[in-house]
Protein backbone atom coordinates (compact mmCIF):
# COMPACT_ATOMS: atom_id res chain seq x y z
CA UNK A 1 0.00 0.00 0.00
CA UNK A 2 1.69 3.08 -0.80
CA UNK A 3 1.17 6.35 0.80
CA UNK A 4 1.14 9.39 -1.30
CA UNK A 5 4.40 11.61 -0.86
CA UNK A 6 3.64 14.58 1.40
CA UNK A 7 4.06 17.63 -1.16
CA UNK A 8 1.61 16.57 -3.57
CA UNK A 9 -1.43 17.30 -1.35
CA UNK A 10 -0.77 20.53 -2.19
CA UNK A 11 -2.46 22.20 -5.54
CA UNK A 12 -3.90 20.29 -7.78
CA UNK A 13 -2.94 23.41 -10.26
CA UNK A 14 0.86 23.10 -9.38
CA UNK A 15 1.17 20.58 -12.04
CA UNK A 16 -1.15 22.92 -14.55
CA UNK A 17 0.73 25.67 -13.63
CA UNK A 18 4.42 24.21 -13.84
CA UNK A 19 3.13 22.91 -17.92
CA UNK A 20 1.88 26.29 -18.65
CA UNK A 21 4.53 28.54 -17.60
CA UNK A 22 3.59 30.27 -14.04
CA UNK A 23 4.88 29.78 -10.81
CA UNK A 24 8.24 29.54 -11.84
CA UNK A 25 11.02 30.32 -9.28
CA UNK A 26 12.44 33.36 -11.66
CA UNK A 27 8.53 35.11 -11.39
CA UNK A 28 8.53 38.65 -10.03
CA UNK A 29 9.11 38.68 -5.82
CA UNK A 30 5.79 38.85 -3.56
CA UNK A 31 4.94 42.66 -3.18
CA UNK A 32 5.97 44.63 -0.01
CA UNK A 33 2.22 44.74 1.18
CA UNK A 34 1.98 41.07 0.45
CA UNK A 35 4.75 41.01 2.72
CA UNK A 36 3.63 43.03 5.41
CA UNK A 37 0.07 41.34 5.81
CA UNK A 38 1.56 38.05 5.60
CA UNK A 39 3.46 39.43 9.18
CA UNK A 40 0.86 40.30 10.54
CA UNK A 41 -0.59 37.35 9.88
CA UNK A 42 1.67 35.28 11.39
CA UNK A 43 1.49 37.44 14.58
CA UNK A 44 -1.75 39.08 14.99
CA UNK A 45 -4.76 36.07 13.07
CA UNK A 46 -6.29 36.76 9.64
CA UNK A 47 -8.77 38.71 11.39
CA UNK A 48 -6.54 41.60 12.24
CA UNK A 49 -4.79 41.34 8.71
CA UNK A 50 -8.55 42.01 6.75
CA UNK A 51 -8.59 45.23 9.31
CA UNK A 52 -5.16 46.10 8.55
CA UNK A 53 -5.92 45.63 4.75
CA UNK A 54 -9.22 48.02 4.79
CA UNK A 55 -7.43 50.65 7.05
CA UNK A 56 -4.27 51.07 4.09
CA UNK A 57 -6.67 50.92 1.52
CA UNK A 58 -8.89 53.97 3.31
CA UNK A 59 -5.58 55.50 3.34
CA UNK A 60 -4.27 54.97 -0.51
CA UNK A 61 -6.14 57.44 -2.84
CA UNK A 62 -5.16 55.26 -5.94
CA UNK A 63 -6.67 52.55 -4.38
CA UNK A 64 -4.97 48.83 -4.04
CA UNK A 65 -4.08 46.74 -6.64
CA UNK A 66 -5.66 43.29 -6.56
CA UNK A 67 -1.92 42.08 -6.70
CA UNK A 68 -1.30 42.22 -3.03
CA UNK A 69 -3.91 39.90 -1.83
CA UNK A 70 -3.44 37.36 -5.09
CA UNK A 71 0.57 36.89 -3.71
CA UNK A 72 -0.43 35.98 -0.18
CA UNK A 73 -2.90 34.05 -1.13
CA UNK A 74 -0.28 32.23 -3.56
CA UNK A 75 2.04 32.09 -0.55
CA UNK A 76 -0.48 30.46 1.35
CA UNK A 77 -1.04 27.93 -1.00
CA UNK A 78 2.59 26.86 -1.41
CA UNK A 79 2.68 26.58 2.13
CA UNK A 80 -0.05 24.11 2.55
CA UNK A 81 -1.98 27.00 4.59
CA UNK A 82 -5.27 26.97 2.44
CA UNK A 83 -7.88 27.66 4.73
CA UNK A 84 -5.74 31.48 5.24
CA UNK A 85 -5.06 31.42 2.35
CA UNK A 86 -9.32 30.67 0.65
CA UNK A 87 -9.80 34.26 3.17
CA UNK A 88 -7.76 36.30 1.11
CA UNK A 89 -8.17 35.17 -2.06
CA UNK A 90 -12.11 35.29 -1.34
CA UNK A 91 -11.37 38.86 -0.53
CA UNK A 92 -9.83 39.68 -3.74
CA UNK A 93 -12.49 38.28 -5.97
CA UNK A 94 -15.23 40.21 -3.76
CA UNK A 95 -12.81 43.70 -3.80
CA UNK A 96 -12.16 43.32 -7.88
CA UNK A 97 -15.01 41.32 -9.46
CA UNK A 98 -14.48 42.12 -12.63
CA UNK A 99 -10.85 40.58 -12.52
CA UNK A 100 -10.21 37.49 -14.28
CA UNK A 101 -7.45 36.74 -12.62
CA UNK A 102 -8.61 36.83 -9.12
CA UNK A 103 -11.49 34.33 -10.54
CA UNK A 104 -8.48 31.93 -11.77
CA UNK A 105 -6.37 32.50 -8.44
CA UNK A 106 -9.53 30.97 -6.31
CA UNK A 107 -10.31 28.84 -8.69
CA UNK A 108 -6.66 27.08 -8.12
CA UNK A 109 -7.80 27.01 -4.18
CA UNK A 110 -10.73 25.70 -4.70
CA UNK A 111 -9.37 22.94 -6.76
CA UNK A 112 -7.13 21.71 -3.74
CA UNK A 113 -9.75 20.70 -1.01
CA UNK A 114 -11.84 19.19 -4.27
CA UNK A 115 -14.23 22.06 -4.46
CA UNK A 116 -14.34 20.95 -8.31
CA UNK A 117 -17.70 22.12 -9.39
CA UNK A 118 -17.09 26.06 -7.81
CA UNK A 119 -13.73 25.83 -9.50
CA UNK A 120 -15.67 24.86 -12.73
CA UNK A 121 -18.10 27.84 -12.30
CA UNK A 122 -15.20 30.41 -11.75
CA UNK A 123 -12.81 29.36 -14.68
CA UNK A 124 -15.69 30.00 -16.82
CA UNK A 125 -16.13 32.73 -16.16
CA UNK A 126 -12.13 33.73 -16.27
CA UNK A 127 -13.82 32.71 -20.03
CA UNK A 128 -16.46 35.80 -20.13
CA UNK A 129 -13.95 37.96 -18.88
CA UNK A 130 -11.46 37.48 -21.03
CA UNK A 131 -13.49 36.67 -24.23
CA UNK A 132 -11.74 39.39 -26.88
CA UNK A 133 -9.88 41.47 -24.26
CA UNK A 134 -6.35 41.58 -24.04
CA UNK A 135 -4.82 43.14 -20.39
CA UNK A 136 -0.86 43.78 -20.38
CA UNK A 137 -0.99 45.01 -17.03
CA UNK A 138 -1.04 41.70 -14.59
CA UNK A 139 -1.53 39.06 -16.34
CA UNK A 140 -2.03 38.65 -20.52
CA UNK A 141 -5.90 37.87 -21.02
CA UNK A 142 -5.06 35.12 -23.46
CA UNK A 143 -2.59 33.15 -21.13
CA UNK A 144 -5.62 33.08 -18.52
CA UNK A 145 -7.81 31.64 -20.96
CA UNK A 146 -5.02 28.97 -22.01
CA UNK A 147 -4.83 28.28 -18.52
CA UNK A 148 -8.88 27.88 -17.84
CA UNK A 149 -9.66 25.82 -21.22
CA UNK A 150 -6.59 23.91 -19.70
CA UNK A 151 -8.69 23.29 -16.14
CA UNK A 152 -11.51 22.91 -18.35
CA UNK A 153 -10.32 20.51 -20.20
CA UNK A 154 -8.70 18.30 -17.63
CA UNK A 155 -11.93 18.44 -15.52
CA UNK A 156 -14.00 17.37 -17.99
CA UNK A 157 -11.52 14.81 -19.50
CA UNK A 158 -11.24 13.35 -15.43
CA UNK A 159 -14.50 13.93 -13.83
CA UNK A 160 -16.78 10.82 -15.10
CA UNK A 161 -18.57 10.95 -11.81
CA UNK A 162 -16.15 10.89 -9.61
CA UNK A 163 -15.05 14.27 -8.15
CA UNK A 164 -12.78 12.85 -5.53
CA UNK A 165 -10.15 12.23 -8.03
CA UNK A 166 -6.50 11.83 -6.43
CA UNK A 167 -3.89 14.05 -7.02
CA UNK A 168 -1.63 11.54 -8.05
CA UNK A 169 -4.02 10.51 -11.23
CA UNK A 170 -4.81 14.47 -11.37
CA UNK A 171 -0.81 14.89 -12.19
CA UNK A 172 -0.78 12.61 -14.30
CA UNK A 173 -3.72 13.10 -16.23
CA UNK A 174 -2.24 16.77 -16.72
CA UNK A 175 1.00 15.41 -17.74
CA UNK A 176 -0.39 13.21 -19.92
CA UNK A 177 -2.66 15.99 -21.63
CA UNK A 178 0.44 18.13 -22.16
CA UNK A 179 2.61 16.21 -23.73
CA UNK A 180 5.08 14.80 -20.96
CA UNK A 181 7.08 11.78 -22.17
CA UNK A 182 7.12 8.26 -20.41
CA UNK A 183 4.80 9.57 -17.39
CA UNK A 184 2.18 6.79 -17.63
CA UNK A 185 5.22 4.00 -17.32
CA UNK A 186 6.73 6.16 -14.92
CA UNK A 187 3.45 6.20 -13.00
CA UNK A 188 3.10 2.52 -13.15
CA UNK A 189 6.65 1.54 -12.09
CA UNK A 190 6.18 3.80 -9.19
CA UNK A 191 3.02 1.96 -8.18
CA UNK A 192 4.33 -1.65 -8.88
CA UNK A 193 7.56 -0.84 -6.81
CA UNK A 194 5.37 0.97 -3.64
CA UNK A 195 2.60 -0.90 -3.68
CA UNK A 196 -1.57 0.08 -4.18
CA UNK A 197 -4.02 1.47 -3.35
CA UNK A 198 -2.88 4.92 -3.51
CA UNK A 199 -3.81 6.66 0.06
CA UNK A 200 -3.38 10.54 0.07
CA UNK A 201 -4.49 12.87 2.55
CA UNK A 202 -7.17 15.88 1.90
CA UNK A 203 -5.98 19.27 2.63
CA UNK A 204 -7.44 21.01 6.22
CA UNK A 205 -8.94 17.37 6.59
CA UNK A 206 -7.48 14.93 9.57
CA UNK A 207 -9.82 12.39 10.10
CA UNK A 208 -9.98 11.45 6.30
CA UNK A 209 -7.90 10.08 3.73
CA UNK A 210 -8.50 9.57 -0.45
CA UNK A 211 -7.70 5.59 -0.84
CA UNK A 212 -7.35 5.17 -4.82
CA UNK A 213 -7.65 1.49 -6.07
CA UNK A 214 -5.89 0.51 -9.23
CA UNK A 215 -5.79 -2.12 -12.18
CA UNK A 216 -3.19 -1.64 -15.03
CA UNK A 217 -4.47 -3.47 -17.89
CA UNK A 218 -3.04 -5.45 -20.17
CA UNK A 219 -5.59 -6.70 -22.67
CA UNK A 220 -8.96 -3.93 -23.16
CA UNK A 221 -11.44 -4.11 -20.71
CA UNK A 222 -15.14 -3.11 -20.84
CA UNK A 223 -15.16 -2.30 -16.69
CA UNK A 224 -13.14 -3.01 -13.65
CA UNK A 225 -15.40 -2.89 -10.53
CA UNK A 226 -14.22 -2.67 -6.21
CA UNK A 227 -15.96 -5.65 -4.53
CA UNK A 228 -16.32 -3.88 -1.39
CA UNK A 229 -18.41 -1.96 1.77
CA UNK A 230 -17.59 1.12 -0.13
CA UNK A 231 -20.45 1.89 -2.31
CA UNK A 232 -21.94 -1.40 -1.63
CA UNK A 233 -25.82 -0.44 -2.78
CA UNK A 234 -25.16 0.25 -6.48
CA UNK A 235 -22.34 -1.70 -8.38
CA UNK A 236 -21.94 1.00 -10.66
CA UNK A 237 -20.04 3.37 -7.35
CA UNK A 238 -17.63 0.60 -7.39
CA UNK A 239 -16.90 0.15 -11.01
CA UNK A 240 -13.53 1.82 -11.84
CA UNK A 241 -13.02 4.62 -14.76
CA UNK A 242 -10.28 4.26 -17.14
CA UNK A 243 -7.86 7.51 -17.81
CA UNK A 244 -8.57 8.16 -21.16
CA UNK A 245 -5.64 6.94 -23.87
CA UNK A 246 -4.24 4.87 -21.37
CA UNK A 247 -4.44 1.30 -19.99
CA UNK A 248 -4.76 2.59 -16.35
CA UNK A 249 -8.30 2.08 -14.51
CA UNK A 250 -8.54 3.66 -10.82
CA UNK A 251 -11.52 4.33 -8.49
CA UNK A 252 -10.85 6.95 -5.50
CA UNK A 253 -13.33 6.99 -2.29
CA UNK A 254 -13.09 9.36 0.48
CA UNK A 255 -13.17 7.24 3.86
CA UNK A 256 -11.97 7.17 7.54
CA UNK A 257 -8.45 7.61 8.41
CA UNK A 258 -8.46 4.35 9.78
CA UNK A 259 -10.26 2.63 8.20
CA UNK A 260 -9.68 -1.37 7.80
CA UNK A 261 -11.64 -3.64 5.29
CA UNK A 262 -10.76 -6.24 2.46
CA UNK A 263 -11.61 -6.11 -0.85
CA UNK A 264 -11.21 -7.80 -4.36
CA UNK A 265 -10.96 -6.66 -7.77
CA UNK A 266 -13.53 -7.69 -10.80
CA UNK A 267 -12.18 -7.03 -14.48
CA UNK A 268 -15.19 -7.27 -17.03
CA UNK A 269 -17.12 -7.87 -14.44
CA UNK A 270 -21.20 -9.61 -15.87
CA UNK A 271 -22.67 -7.67 -13.55
CA UNK A 272 -22.60 -4.47 -15.23
CA UNK A 273 -24.79 -5.66 -18.51
CA UNK A 274 -28.25 -6.40 -18.54
CA UNK A 275 -27.60 -9.97 -18.56
CA UNK A 276 -25.55 -10.27 -15.51
CA UNK A 277 -28.52 -8.58 -13.75
CA UNK A 278 -30.26 -11.81 -14.25
CA UNK A 279 -27.70 -14.06 -12.79
CA UNK A 280 -26.54 -15.33 -9.59
CA UNK A 281 -23.56 -14.14 -7.86
CA UNK A 282 -22.11 -17.30 -7.69
CA UNK A 283 -22.02 -16.84 -11.65
CA UNK A 284 -19.96 -13.31 -11.70
CA UNK A 285 -18.03 -14.26 -9.21
CA UNK A 286 -15.42 -15.86 -11.45
CA UNK A 287 -13.57 -12.81 -12.15
CA UNK A 288 -13.09 -11.56 -8.69
CA UNK A 289 -9.14 -11.49 -7.71
CA UNK A 290 -6.82 -9.82 -5.11
CA UNK A 291 -5.38 -6.78 -6.07
CA UNK A 292 -2.16 -7.68 -7.88
CA UNK A 293 -0.40 -4.57 -6.06
CA UNK A 294 -1.38 -5.51 -2.68
CA UNK A 295 0.55 -8.19 -1.00
CA UNK A 296 -1.88 -7.66 2.11
CA UNK A 297 -4.47 -10.32 2.19
CA UNK A 298 -6.65 -12.42 4.43
CA UNK A 299 -9.13 -15.03 4.07
CA UNK A 300 -12.45 -14.45 3.56
CA UNK A 301 -15.85 -15.24 2.78
CA UNK A 302 -16.51 -17.90 -0.11
CA UNK A 303 -13.29 -19.51 0.47
CA UNK A 304 -11.28 -16.83 -0.62
CA UNK A 305 -8.46 -15.19 -0.60
CA UNK A 306 -9.10 -11.18 -0.03
CA UNK A 307 -7.01 -7.90 -0.31
CA UNK A 308 -6.72 -6.25 2.48
CA UNK A 309 -6.97 -2.44 3.05
CA UNK A 310 -6.10 -1.15 7.00
CA UNK A 311 -4.85 2.43 7.14
CA UNK A 312 -3.95 1.51 10.79
CA UNK A 313 -0.62 0.79 10.04
CA UNK A 314 1.26 1.55 13.08
CA UNK A 315 -1.46 -0.47 15.29
CA UNK A 316 -1.09 -4.32 16.37
CA UNK A 317 -3.21 -6.87 14.10
CA UNK A 318 -4.80 -9.23 16.45
CA UNK A 319 -6.06 -10.90 13.26
CA UNK A 320 -2.92 -10.68 11.59
CA UNK A 321 -1.37 -12.26 14.57
CA UNK A 322 -3.76 -14.92 15.52
CA UNK A 323 -3.01 -16.35 11.87
CA UNK A 324 0.49 -17.19 13.25
CA UNK A 325 -0.27 -18.83 16.35
CA UNK A 326 -0.33 -22.95 16.67
CA UNK A 327 -3.46 -24.24 18.37
CA UNK A 328 -3.83 -24.71 22.17
CA UNK A 329 -6.83 -26.14 22.59
CA UNK A 330 -8.18 -28.73 20.70
CA UNK A 331 -11.50 -29.16 18.06
CA UNK A 332 -13.83 -31.74 17.87
CA UNK A 333 -15.83 -31.75 14.69
CA UNK A 334 -19.31 -33.72 15.59
CA UNK A 335 -23.05 -33.80 14.15
CA UNK A 336 -26.49 -33.35 16.08
CA UNK A 337 -29.68 -34.09 14.72
CA UNK A 338 -32.90 -31.47 15.02
CA UNK A 339 -36.19 -33.11 15.63
CA UNK A 340 -37.49 -29.68 15.83
CA UNK A 341 -35.97 -28.32 12.51
CA UNK A 342 -35.61 -30.89 10.45
CA UNK A 343 -32.23 -31.26 9.70
CA UNK A 344 -28.73 -32.57 10.88
CA UNK A 345 -26.17 -29.98 11.63
CA UNK A 346 -22.65 -29.99 11.64
CA UNK A 347 -21.46 -28.24 15.42
CA UNK A 348 -17.57 -27.73 16.19
CA UNK A 349 -16.49 -28.07 19.99
CA UNK A 350 -13.59 -26.32 21.35
CA UNK A 351 -12.03 -26.94 24.31
CA UNK A 352 -9.13 -25.44 26.09
CA UNK A 353 -5.73 -26.33 27.13
CA UNK A 354 -6.77 -26.37 30.20
CA UNK A 355 -10.55 -28.47 29.97
CA UNK A 356 -10.35 -30.95 32.51
CA UNK A 357 -13.87 -32.98 32.58
CA UNK A 358 -13.40 -33.68 36.25
CA UNK A 359 -12.64 -30.02 37.20
CA UNK A 360 -14.94 -28.73 40.40
CA UNK A 361 -15.85 -25.85 38.47
CA UNK A 362 -17.39 -25.88 34.72
CA UNK A 363 -16.34 -23.91 31.88
CA UNK A 364 -17.70 -21.08 30.96
CA UNK A 365 -19.78 -21.52 27.32
CA UNK A 366 -19.98 -19.56 24.46
CA UNK A 367 -22.09 -20.22 21.44
CA UNK A 368 -21.45 -19.02 18.27
CA UNK A 369 -24.20 -18.89 14.98
CA UNK A 370 -22.83 -18.76 11.79
CA UNK A 371 -20.04 -21.18 13.08
CA UNK A 372 -18.40 -22.20 10.15
CA UNK A 373 -17.43 -18.33 9.48
CA UNK A 374 -16.24 -17.51 12.85
CA UNK A 375 -13.47 -20.92 12.42
CA UNK A 376 -12.85 -20.38 8.80
CA UNK A 377 -12.46 -16.90 8.16
CA UNK A 378 -11.83 -15.62 11.88
CA UNK A 379 -9.73 -18.50 13.44
CA UNK A 380 -11.77 -18.00 16.74
CA UNK A 381 -10.49 -21.14 17.78
CA UNK A 382 -6.91 -19.90 18.21
CA UNK A 383 -8.44 -16.11 19.03
CA UNK A 384 -9.37 -17.85 22.27
CA UNK A 385 -6.17 -19.67 22.73
CA UNK A 386 -4.49 -16.63 22.67
CA UNK A 387 -7.17 -14.62 25.06
CA UNK A 388 -6.87 -17.49 27.62
CA UNK A 389 -2.78 -17.61 27.55
CA UNK A 390 -2.56 -13.49 27.67
CA UNK A 391 -5.05 -14.02 30.76
CA UNK A 392 -7.41 -11.48 29.38
CA UNK A 393 -10.74 -14.40 29.57
CA UNK A 394 -10.84 -17.62 31.47
CA UNK A 395 -10.92 -21.30 30.08
CA UNK A 396 -13.91 -21.64 27.98
CA UNK A 397 -16.03 -24.36 25.97
CA UNK A 398 -16.61 -22.78 22.41
CA UNK A 399 -19.57 -24.39 20.38
CA UNK A 400 -19.92 -22.87 16.96
CA UNK A 401 -23.27 -24.27 15.22
CA UNK A 402 -23.19 -24.51 11.45
CA UNK A 403 -25.75 -23.72 8.67
CA UNK A 404 -26.98 -26.48 7.05
CA UNK A 405 -27.92 -24.26 3.54
CA UNK A 406 -28.65 -20.40 2.89
CA UNK A 407 -31.76 -20.83 2.85
CA UNK A 408 -32.40 -22.39 6.12
CA UNK A 409 -30.40 -19.85 7.87
CA UNK A 410 -32.15 -17.22 6.79
CA UNK A 411 -35.57 -19.19 8.07
CA UNK A 412 -33.93 -20.01 11.49
CA UNK A 413 -32.24 -16.76 12.28
CA UNK A 414 -35.16 -14.40 11.93
CA UNK A 415 -36.54 -15.09 15.04
CA UNK A 416 -38.26 -18.44 14.44
CA UNK A 417 -39.57 -19.81 17.51
CA UNK A 418 -38.70 -23.57 16.72
CA UNK A 419 -34.80 -22.08 16.13
CA UNK A 420 -35.51 -20.94 19.73
CA UNK A 421 -36.72 -24.13 20.86
CA UNK A 422 -33.67 -25.83 19.29
CA UNK A 423 -31.33 -24.01 20.84
CA UNK A 424 -33.14 -24.51 24.33
CA UNK A 425 -34.72 -28.19 23.96
CA UNK A 426 -32.25 -29.60 21.78
CA UNK A 427 -28.87 -27.92 21.56
CA UNK A 428 -28.04 -26.56 24.89
CA UNK A 429 -29.08 -30.63 26.71
CA UNK A 430 -27.07 -31.88 24.10
CA UNK A 431 -23.64 -29.55 24.88
CA UNK A 432 -24.46 -30.19 28.65
CA UNK A 433 -24.61 -34.10 28.22
CA UNK A 434 -21.43 -34.46 26.81
CA UNK A 435 -19.28 -31.35 28.09
CA UNK A 436 -18.24 -29.89 31.23
CA UNK A 437 -19.94 -26.07 31.11
CA UNK A 438 -21.72 -23.98 33.28
CA UNK A 439 -25.52 -23.57 33.81
CA UNK A 440 -25.24 -20.32 34.77
CA UNK A 441 -27.07 -17.98 32.37
CA UNK A 442 -23.93 -15.21 33.24
CA UNK A 443 -21.61 -17.97 31.95
CA UNK A 444 -22.92 -18.52 28.72
CA UNK A 445 -23.25 -16.33 25.57
CA UNK A 446 -24.67 -16.42 22.46
CA UNK A 447 -22.23 -15.15 19.55
CA UNK A 448 -24.10 -13.59 16.23
CA UNK A 449 -22.63 -11.14 13.37
CA UNK A 450 -25.77 -10.12 10.94
CA UNK A 451 -28.22 -12.25 10.86
CA UNK A 452 -27.33 -14.82 13.12
CA UNK A 453 -26.68 -11.63 15.36
CA UNK A 454 -30.34 -10.83 15.30
CA UNK A 455 -31.21 -14.71 15.95
CA UNK A 456 -28.76 -14.75 19.29
CA UNK A 457 -30.42 -11.22 20.70
CA UNK A 458 -33.91 -13.03 19.73
CA UNK A 459 -33.07 -16.13 21.63
CA UNK A 460 -31.12 -14.71 24.61
CA UNK A 461 -34.38 -12.78 25.46
CA UNK A 462 -36.53 -15.03 25.17
CA UNK A 463 -34.57 -17.59 27.26
CA UNK A 464 -32.55 -15.47 29.66
CA UNK A 465 -32.72 -18.56 31.62
CA UNK A 466 -30.27 -20.13 29.65
CA UNK A 467 -28.38 -17.31 28.25
CA UNK A 468 -26.95 -14.34 30.11
CA UNK A 469 -25.07 -12.78 27.87
CA UNK A 470 -25.37 -11.58 23.84
CA UNK A 471 -22.53 -10.08 21.22
CA UNK A 472 -24.12 -9.36 18.43
CA UNK A 473 -21.85 -7.90 15.44
CA UNK A 474 -23.56 -5.63 13.03
CA UNK A 475 -27.04 -7.15 14.28
CA UNK A 476 -30.07 -7.41 11.51
CA UNK A 477 -32.05 -5.14 13.70
CA UNK A 478 -34.04 -3.87 11.05
CA UNK A 479 -35.82 -6.95 10.86
CA UNK A 480 -39.32 -7.11 11.43
CA UNK A 481 -42.37 -9.94 10.46
CA UNK A 482 -44.26 -9.37 7.52
CA UNK A 483 -46.68 -6.69 7.87
CA UNK A 484 -45.11 -5.60 11.19
CA UNK A 485 -42.81 -2.70 11.54
CA UNK A 486 -39.31 -3.25 10.98
CA UNK A 487 -37.09 -3.04 14.05
CA UNK A 488 -39.13 -5.61 15.50
CA UNK A 489 -36.56 -6.94 18.33
CA UNK A 490 -36.17 -2.88 19.64
CA UNK A 491 -40.13 -2.44 20.20
CA UNK A 492 -40.09 -6.06 21.66
CA UNK A 493 -37.44 -4.86 24.65
CA UNK A 494 -39.06 -1.88 25.20
CA UNK A 495 -42.22 -3.49 25.66
CA UNK A 496 -41.24 -5.58 28.17
CA UNK A 497 -40.03 -6.24 31.38
CA UNK A 498 -35.84 -5.74 31.29
CA UNK A 499 -34.24 -9.66 31.55
CA UNK A 500 -30.76 -10.25 33.44
CA UNK A 501 -28.83 -10.77 30.16
CA UNK A 502 -25.23 -8.70 29.07
CA UNK A 503 -24.76 -7.09 25.67
CA UNK A 504 -21.85 -6.56 23.95
CA UNK A 505 -22.94 -4.74 20.47
CA UNK A 506 -20.67 -3.56 17.61
CA UNK A 507 -20.98 -1.68 14.40
CA UNK A 508 -18.95 -0.23 11.41
CA UNK A 509 -19.11 3.42 10.93
CA UNK A 510 -19.75 2.66 6.96
CA UNK A 511 -22.71 0.73 7.41
CA UNK A 512 -25.02 3.98 7.03
CA UNK A 513 -26.24 2.94 3.94
CA UNK A 514 -30.38 2.58 4.49
CA UNK A 515 -31.59 -0.72 3.57
CA UNK A 516 -33.57 -0.77 0.50
CA UNK A 517 -36.05 -2.72 2.60
CA UNK A 518 -36.58 -0.21 5.54
CA UNK A 519 -34.54 2.44 4.74
CA UNK A 520 -32.86 1.78 8.09
CA UNK A 521 -28.80 0.85 8.19
CA UNK A 522 -27.57 -0.82 10.40
CA UNK A 523 -25.88 1.73 11.83
CA UNK A 524 -29.14 3.11 12.52
CA UNK A 525 -30.70 0.04 13.80
CA UNK A 526 -27.80 -0.65 16.60
CA UNK A 527 -27.70 2.66 18.02
CA UNK A 528 -31.82 2.30 18.45
CA UNK A 529 -31.19 -0.84 19.96
CA UNK A 530 -28.51 0.40 21.89
CA UNK A 531 -30.36 3.34 23.25
CA UNK A 532 -33.19 0.86 24.14
CA UNK A 533 -31.30 -1.41 26.32
CA UNK A 534 -29.99 1.58 27.85
CA UNK A 535 -33.70 2.87 28.72
CA UNK A 536 -34.72 -0.24 30.31
CA UNK A 537 -31.25 -0.39 32.29
CA UNK A 538 -29.49 -3.50 30.90
CA UNK A 539 -25.88 -3.59 30.88
CA UNK A 540 -24.52 -2.38 27.62
CA UNK A 541 -20.85 -2.39 26.00
CA UNK A 542 -21.39 -0.68 22.49
CA UNK A 543 -18.51 0.03 19.73
CA UNK A 544 -18.34 1.26 16.57
CA UNK A 545 -15.47 0.41 14.75
CA UNK A 546 -14.04 2.00 11.23
CA UNK A 547 -15.34 -0.07 8.64
CA UNK A 548 -18.26 -1.95 7.29
CA UNK A 549 -20.30 -5.25 7.30
CA UNK A 550 -17.55 -6.57 6.58
CA UNK A 551 -15.71 -10.15 8.34
CA UNK A 552 -12.13 -8.71 8.45
CA UNK A 553 -13.47 -5.58 10.22
CA UNK A 554 -15.95 -8.23 12.51
CA UNK A 555 -12.34 -10.22 12.93
CA UNK A 556 -10.47 -7.58 14.14
CA UNK A 557 -13.00 -6.40 16.91
CA UNK A 558 -14.23 -10.04 18.14
CA UNK A 559 -11.41 -10.62 20.44
CA UNK A 560 -12.28 -7.49 22.64
CA UNK A 561 -15.48 -8.28 22.57
CA UNK A 562 -15.07 -11.45 24.24
CA UNK A 563 -12.64 -10.10 26.31
CA UNK A 564 -15.40 -7.71 27.21
CA UNK A 565 -17.75 -9.72 28.25
CA UNK A 566 -15.92 -12.43 30.08
CA UNK A 567 -12.92 -10.43 30.66
CA UNK A 568 -11.62 -11.36 34.36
Amino acid sequence: MFRARPALHLLVLLTILSTSGLWASEGPPPSTLADRLYEILDDQGAEATVAHYFELRSQTPEGLGEEHLNDLGYRLLQEGRTREALVFLELNLKMFPRSANAHDSLAEAYLVIGRSEEARVLYNRVLELTEGKKDASFSSAQHLRDRAFLALSTLRTLDSGDPLLSPRLRELAVNLSSGVPGVVEEFIADVRANGAPLVEPIVDVDDEVLVTFLWFADRPLDNVVVESILGVREIKHRSMHQLSGTNVWFKTFRVPSDLRMSYLLSPNDTRLTDLGQMLFTRIVQATWTVDPLNPLTTGGVENRTWSVLDLRLDEERFWERVDKYERLGSVSDEQIESALLGNNRNVAVYTPEEYDFTRPKPFPLLIFLDGYEFLTIDRTETALDQLILEGRIPPVVAVFVHNPTPQSRAWEYTCNPQFLRFMSEELVPWIRERYHVSKDPKDTALVGRSLSGLAATCSAFYRPDLFGKVLAQSGSFWWGPVDEAPEWMAHQIAIRPAKPIEFYLDVGNQEDVPNPLTGLSMLTVTRHLRDVLLAKQYKVIYREFSGGHDPLAWRSILPDGIAELFGR
